[in-house]
């Protein structure tokens, strides 16, 4: 299945659902700059589907709120259906007073293909002659070969200091076999908000 907007629908392999996990690799601090917990953030999905973005920003503004750090959803005061001019997003920044700005991006969706081939076991303890053979063979148990089907959703979130407009933290994050676009924004959202915290850019 191709995506081709920032999230889209996706289907797990054997259309069996499980939780999402992703894994976040280049994390990036500024050194010239001491975390400290940010306030009033603006979070941003870049994309061009509405209810894509949506749902990623409120998710991610959500979790920041949890952990005392004001955040709002950009599509709250900003247009969706249009690419951003850099006046109309400054104005935007200016006039909620925001400190910082969070941005995710999608860089890709990889769909991996995988075969697991077939497998048998017999009964142990087999007879004498062909009658131990045959009799050991009746209960063998045999699983056939398959392809398992692997999604990958690859995306990079980065955070500006409005001060200034400068990159302060960014990291690229890999999140496997996400069942849907809420699947896959909780588990980014999840371990993007925890490392953020772990690095004293977030409570």
């Amino acid at each position: 299945m191709r995506w081709t907007a920032l999230f889209a629908t996706c289907l797990l392999a054997l259309g069996v659902g499980c939780a999402a996990h992703t894994t976040l690799s280049g994390v990036w601090n500024a050194t010239d700059v001491v975390p400290t917990p940010l306030s009033n953030v603006m979070v941003l999905g870049i994309g061009t589907q509405e209810t894509s973005r949506r749902i990623f920003e409120d998710h991610f503004a959500q979790a920041l709120q949890e952990r005392g750090t004001d955040a709002i959803a950009s599509y709250r005061v900003l247009p969706m259906d249009e690419k951003l001019s850099e006046p109309a997003l400054e104005r935007a920044i200016e006039a909620g007073a925001h400190q910082a700005l969070v941005l995710t991006r999608l860089v890709a969706v990889d769909e991996k293909e995988t075969y697991v081939p077939p497998t048998s076991s017999m009964s142990m303890g087999m007879g004498r002659g062909y009658y131990g053979y045959y009799g050991s063979s009746w209960g063998m148990n045999y699983s056939p070969g398959y392809v398992q089907r692997t999604t990958i959703v690859r995306l990079e979130t980065r955070v500006y200091s409005a001060d200034g407009d400068q990159l302060v933290w960014s990291a690229h994050s890999e999140t496997f076999q996400p069942a849907d676009v809420d699947d896959t924004v909780a588990s980014v959202t999840k371990a993007v908000v925890k490392r953020l915290a772990e690095d004293g850019w977030i409570r």
